[in-house]
């Protein structure tokens, strides 16, 4: 299955399209970035999983930390805390003292982003975002930042903490699986990568995959019928029973694979 889509449909203007991302700056991500230039060129609107320029807001940082009066260190014994410290500050550079009061399930992310190399200044959303901001194309959020936030907060602490816990314990293993994925998306295998993409989400994929994508297919076909859109989002929500290409098929749209050259 190809990481590029086309959505045609009676009730839309034009055509439009549908990109599976991967949110790395590792150059592998951007191996198609040449082919899919032209297409956001076609298009009047461009949309990601949520308008980037809320992340300029300062208070949006505030929105990742911990509730009030609470750290990492309330929720796992002082001696696990050192433990976890050391491992993560060896492997990622992170120092967890000074990231004690982020959300747990913001510390995976930022241990995720470590796993590859920073080889361009931007993860490939961001690439992507700046790409059809400059050339003022209509500029969309498929979610609200805030919408993503209230979906972190649904998670109970406890449960990410013993996510963050899971990860550190298998630091290696957890790099091994980032790698594997930069390689999958390279190549293009995008079957391979959902199958495991879901399965690591676990517990959690009906908040982090399933329920979003309700709320994306919905966006996405309101999007596209005002203009022709390219829209941007995790790989790892366009296909499968719940996904987005089969979503956007049950609201009566014809959702097709583009071959793209690897």
């Amino acid at each position: 299955m190809p990481l590029l889509w086309k959505i045609e449909g009676e009730r839309l203007p034009a055509r439009s399209y549908l990109f599976g991302t991967m949110h790395v700056q590792d150059e592998r991500a951007f191996t198609l970035t040449g082919q899919v230039l032209p297409l956001i060129d076609a298009c009047a609107a461009f949309a990601a999983e949520f308008h980037l320029e809320e992340l300029r807001v300062p208070a949006s940082s505030q929105r990742l930390m911990m509730p009030e009066g609470e750290s990492l260190e309330d929720y796992i014994s002082p001696h696990k805390f050192s433990k976890m410290r050391r491992i993560i500050l060896k492997t990622t550079g992170i120092e967890l003292k000074i990231m004690k009061n982020l959300l747990p399930f913001a510390i995976v992310n930022l241990i995720g982003a470590e796993m590859l190399l920073a080889e361009r200044p931007e993860h490939l959303d961001a690439y992507l975002w700046s790409y059809a901001s400059e050339s003022c194309k209509s500029m969309h959020g498929i979610e609200t930042f805030e919408q993503q936030l209230k979906t972190l907060e649904r998670i109970p602490i406890n449960k990410q903490v013993k996510m963050l816990a899971g990860t550190v314990r298998n630091i290696s293993g957890y790099r091994r699986k980032m790698e594997h994925f930069a390689r999958l998306y390279e190549r293009g295998e995008l079957s391979v990568l959902h199958k495991l993409m879901r399965k690591s989400a676990g517990g959690l994929r009906k908040q982090l995959l399933y329920d979003r994508n309700l709320v994306m297919a919905k966006r996405i076909e309101e999007l596209a019928g005002q203009a022709s859109l390219f829209a941007a989002v995790g790989a790892g929500h366009l296909l499968g029973g719940k996904g987005l290409i089969r979503l956007l098929k049950k609201r009566g749209l014809k959702v097709k694979p583009v071959k793209l050259v690897l």
